[in-house]
């Protein structure tokens, strides 16, 4: 990342200035930030959207109902990944949902956008067979937890071995693009690292299309210490049988 941005400090003032209800300050923000193309996936399984009108256009139809609040937030070189809180009004009670959120800030002054969330009470827009697709992946992520955090090796690698045909490719790092490919080196491999000392404990799942997005707290055991630090996981399931998997965190230190 060459671009003089903090990134950190754009995605916290975008909060700030939505929730003020400053449209001038927060369309300000985002044209300091964001010199060249807007791509924006919104939600994730839909077909892109581009340029400003589409980013400026959730402020007309949302901003009078919605606040909007952080929960996780992670920096990993030019990408920011958070878990929002987002409380909508309604003719009844607030509906309060989560949604994950990654923001691409490129060198070249492009933003690239890609949101998660399921609206309570929304009516699926898929068929049967996407719907059924979906609740496949949602148990996959609940199941892979569970046998990772009951150090049931040989049933965690057999969920992930019946999943993925294709090729497996994890970016384990956006601050320093660690990458792993092949099967034995993105699923065996992880578990022999980091099983012992790490347990999860998912704080917000969603399915949009063929991907996954998860924030989760890892408890991490080093030494005598326990630390327990925040990860934005995505997953996305190809057609083909291949998983690309990205996580961004920050290194736990004691």
């Amino acid at each position: 990342m060459t671009r003089n941005l903090d990134i950190r400090t754009t995605v916290e003032q975008h909060v700030a200035l939505w929730n003020a209800h400053d449209k001038d300050a927060w369309t300000a923000l985002w044209r300091d930030a964001v010199t060249g193309e807007i791509t924006m996936d919104d939600p994730v399984g839909t077909p892109p959207s581009t340029g400003w009108d589409a980013f400026l256009s959730p402020w007309d139809a949302y901003n009078a109902l919605c606040d909007i609040a952080v929960e996780a937030l992670v920096v990993n070189g030019p990408d920011a990944a958070a878990l929002m809180r987002n409380t909508l009004a309604t003719d009844g009670a607030p509906l309060v949902f989560p949604s994950i959120e990654i923001y691409r800030f490129n060198d070249d002054g492009s933003l690239e956008g890609r949101f998660y969330y399921d609206v309570p009470g929304a009516e699926p827009a898929d068929n049967a067979s996407d719907a059924v697709r979906r609740d496949e992946i949602r148990n996959r992520m609940i199941r892979s937890h569970e046998l990772w955090n009951a150090h049931d090796k040989d049933g965690w690698v057999a969920l992930w071995r019946d999943a993925i045909a294709g090729d497996d490719c994890l970016l384990d790092d956006h601050a320093t693009g660690e990458m792993h490919r092949g099967f034995d080196e993105c699923r065996p491999d992880t578990w022999e690292r980091f099983n012992k000392s790490i347990s999860f404990d998912r704080r917000a799942l969603m399915v949009c299309g063929d991907e996954a997005a998860m924030a989760v707290d890892n408890t991490v055991r080093i030494g005598d210490d326990t630390i327990v630090t925040t990860s934005i996981e995505t997953y996305r399931f190809g057609a083909d049988g291949s998983l690309y998997e990205q996580n961004w965190y920050e290194v736990a230190q004691p």
